[in-house]
């Protein structure tokens, strides 16, 4: 049997249509850089879909967007 990813439906705003409800199911997104996988960033991410107009968004966490940037600026730390 397949295996399909499970999706939870939870009270979460549709930025598009404004409806209360969406669905949603957790992931791995792997960011490359540069030549073919010279440069990987793997971060876990939401991925929703609204339950009303099926529009569907991405969300990260504070912590992994913070990587993604410490990655993009390089490693430079700036204070």
């Amino acid at each position: 049997m397949a295996d399909y990813p499970v999706m939870i439906k939870v009270r979460k705003r549709c930025p598009k249509c404004g409806f209360e409800y969406a669905f949603y199911v957790e992931t791995t997104l792997i960011l490359g850089f540069g030549e073919e996988g010279e440069d990987e960033l793997k971060t876990p991410a939401k991925v929703f879909k609204c339950a009303r107009c099926g529009y569907t968004w991405t969300e990260f966490s504070d912590k992994e967007e913070e990587m993604k940037n410490e990655k993009s600026l390089g490693n430079e730390k700036f204070t």
